[in-house]
């Protein structure tokens, strides 16, 4: 399960980080251009709560050669779909059918993405209600989300393309079982450029190594999607925690 990631690494470090991944290996003429990629985020600002309907940056493909910085709804409309709500079903895909689900077959052959992040938000249930904990890299460093995107022209009164994504979930490692029986695919920059580039398959779509993630309970107040600030993520035993 995945449903609240962070992105609060500037878009200069995991830019830079996929460009150089997918540079290391272009034969088949994949490649991200970091110029226009920087372009294209000109409006970036940190993330601390990213929910789904919302718009995200993502790194896509696309007609090959094409791997592009796009703007994304949280929440995959397949092509064929004529309601918008079908978006708030798919906010996931388990790797187990990701290549055969009729929603997501297409993608998966010729639309994937990745989501830079550094965090993503998972809940238990305790005697004063729901508890939120961070799961990030020891080392603070960004991970990739694995995920595949659609563009939609049916949900829409005037034509206008929607376009969308899903995360892939894998079975959770021992790091995260306590917390959840399934976790979001993190891949590093190299298995990001492999997954992406179409040089990597569901062989990508495995739990994270056990010695990557650590976990911190915080704030309440990132139980709201309503609220993307700093505080969302402030540990729960800081004393100027939001509850």
């Amino acid at each position: 399960m995945c449903a609240r990631f962070t992105l609060r690494t500037r878009p200069a470090v995991w830019i830079a980080e996929l460009a150089e991944a997918m540079a290391y290996d272009d034969s088949a003429g994949w490649l991200l251009n970091a110029s226009k990629a920087t372009e294209a985020l000109s409006d970036w600002h940190p993330r601390y709560n990213i929910a789904p309907t919302q718009g995200v940056w993502a790194v896509c493909t696309d007609e090959p050669p094409s791997v592009q910085v796009r703007r994304l709804r949280w929440g995959l409309i397949p092509a064929w779909a004529d309601d918008l709500s079908i978006g708030q079903r798919m906010i996931n895909a388990r790797s187990e059918t990701i290549a055969s689900k009729p929603a997501f077959r297409d993608a998966f052959r010729s639309r994937r993405c990745v989501l830079p992040a550094d965090g993503y938000l998972e809940w238990t249930s305790g005697p004063d209600g729901k508890q939120a904990h961070l799961i990030e890299r020891h080392d603070q460093q960004p991970f990739y989300l694995a995920g595949l995107w659609e563009r939609n022209r049916k949900v829409t009164a005037d034509g206008e393309p929607i376009t969308s994504f899903t995360v892939a979930t894998t079975t959770a490692n021992q790091a995260t079982a306590a917390l959840h029986d399934r976790m979001p695919v993190l891949l590093d920059a190299d298995g990001a450029a492999r997954w992406v580039t179409h040089r990597g398959g569901l062989e990508l779509l495995s739990p994270a190594p056990e010695d990557w993630l650590t976990s911190t309970p915080v704030s309440r107040r990132v139980n709201s999607p309503r609220h993307d600030d700093a505080d969302c993520l402030r540990p729960r035993d800081d004393p100027q925690s939001l509850f």
